[in-house]
């Protein structure tokens, strides 16, 4: 894991004075938005399927407490000897899981923690679900696989929250909108990768005046 202590130190010339404390939660504020709005951070977590249970308990956190679920956003059947795995279809509501069949072919989630399959099974699999995940209010690292490609945008984002705090010696309007709209740059580069399957590919790194 990827400690925030290596961006706190690369943010700080950037506000001089600002406590150390600030920056960290600038920081960590930064990355749950980043991670919120990219989605590229993913783990697949496996579900062991009982035969008629339809409701599943998924972990609240993961990493320890550095993360938690936003959202399950697939579910599917490892299909080893096929090209490609078996999908099953998301549906937005309770009501919309079928009722007929032998084994899931939908699934809902009406919370991060929860996932419901339909229709129910009648024998026992594992299935493997795909989460998003986001840093919690109290996360300190991030797995270094996403530190690599994403450390600019985590720069910029936390310096943007600081150089707009209002009273404070680090504040400085004419600076908030260079570093959000990079922040927002870098969102939708990560975005667009996302899409393309390439969450893990480095994104240009822009020279950053001092300001």
């Amino acid at each position: 894991m990827a400690n925030f202590v290596d961006l706190r130190r690369q943010v700080y010339p950037y506000v001089s004075g600002c406590p150390e404390v600030i920056i960290e939660q600038a920081v960590s504020q930064a990355a749950r938005e980043f991670f919120r709005q990219t989605q590229v951070w993913r783990e697949t977590l496996p579900l062991d399927v009982v035969e008629g249970q339809t409701a599943y308990a998924l972990p609240v956190h993961t990493y320890g407490t550095e993360a938690f679920i936003e959202e399950v956003v697939r579910v599917f059947r490892p299909m080893p000897n096929r090209q490609r795995d078996e999908d099953l279809y998301a549906v937005p509501h309770t009501s919309d899981l079928p009722n007929l069949g032998s084994r899931p072919i939908a699934f809902t989630s009406p919370r991060p923690d929860q996932l419901l399959l339909a229709p129910s099974p009648v024998e026992a699999e594992t299935l493997q679900a795909e989460a998003v995940l986001v840093p919690t209010t109290t996360a300190t690292s991030i797995p270094d696989h996403y530190y690599e490609p994403y450390a600019q945008a985590l720069l910029h984002g936390a310096i943007y929250e600081l150089k707009g705090q209002s009273g404070h010696p680090w504040f400085d309007p004419n600076s908030v909108t260079y570093h959000g709209n990079l922040f927002q740059q870098y969102i939708a580069e990560a975005t667009i990768r996302r899409h393309q399957g390439n969450v893990n590919a480095t994104q240009s790194v822009r020279m950053t005046p001092w300001i």
